[in-house]
């Protein structure tokens, strides 16, 4: 496989995984940050229900509903200690009533 540098066009001969076939190139470059992953966070389905403020087991004792449909997550909350809680994110639940906005 024949790699070509990205500024010039040149064959590339170094063995590593370089994107230029000199330093001269290298520096000639423009600077192109790295694409940084956006962690995309589903939100529970608690967020949009009445009874969300102790009207559930949940929302009252920390206890799960049962009957719902929840994935165990970890949550840090503390961001100068690494601290975690446990908790879900709530996919469907039984006692569910969407809010009146």
């Amino acid at each position: 496989m024949i790699r070509l540098c990205v500024v010039c066009g040149k064959e590339i001969t170094a063995k590593f995984r370089k994107s230029y076939c000199s330093d001269i190139c290298r520096f000639k470059a423009p600077f192109m940050p790295k694409k940084k992953r956006k962690r995309k966070r589903k939100e529970t389905l608690c967020w949009s229900c009445d009874n969300a403020c102790t009207g559930c087991s949940w929302s009252k004792a920390l206890v799960p509903v049962k009957g719902w449909d929840a994935t165990p997550i970890r949550i840090k909350y503390n961001s100068d200690v690494r601290e975690y809680t446990d908790s879900y994110i709530v996919h469907d639940c039984p006692q569910f009533i969407p809010t009146k906005r």
